[in-house]
């Protein structure tokens, strides 16, 4: 990698050329690992709600967070120390906090059940 003093890949989805944006997606992947997104058609106000109810979610105390642990199907929260390599062998894990969710209709064969917190805990 080192970029250390590299600017951060800038991906712009205003482009018609979905090619172009796709080979610099993929290279951005490649060279840095993550890339940053403009133009994406999302509105501002639906992007604040998301974070808000996000750290809404996480604020809150373990055990409600735990009601929504990872299902079977990988859905769901994730606490820290749970997940890595040393978690494995009997270690302590990492520092992930998380909640995976996906894509598509929920309960499909491709596309397993999402789990969500209850609406409004912000």
């Amino acid at each position: 990698m080192g970029h250390a003093s590299a600017a951060l890949p800038v991906i712009d989805l205003a482009s018609p050329d979905i090619g172009a944006a796709t080979k610099s997606i993929r290279q951005a992947l490649v060279d840095y690992g993550f890339f940053y997104v403009i133009n994406h058609g999302i509105d501002d106000a639906l992007m604040k709600s998301v974070y808000a109810e996000s750290a809404s979610f996480f604020q809150q105390p373990m055990e409600e967070k735990m009601a929504l642990h990872k299902n079977s199907s990988h859905r769901g929260y994730i606490p820290p120390d749970f997940e890595g390599f040393e978690a494995d062998a009997g270690g302590k894990g990492d520092l992930l906090e998380c909640f995976h969710i996906g894509s598509g209709v929920d309960g499909d064969s491709k596309n397993p059940v999402n789990q969500w917190p209850p609406a409004g805990t912000n």
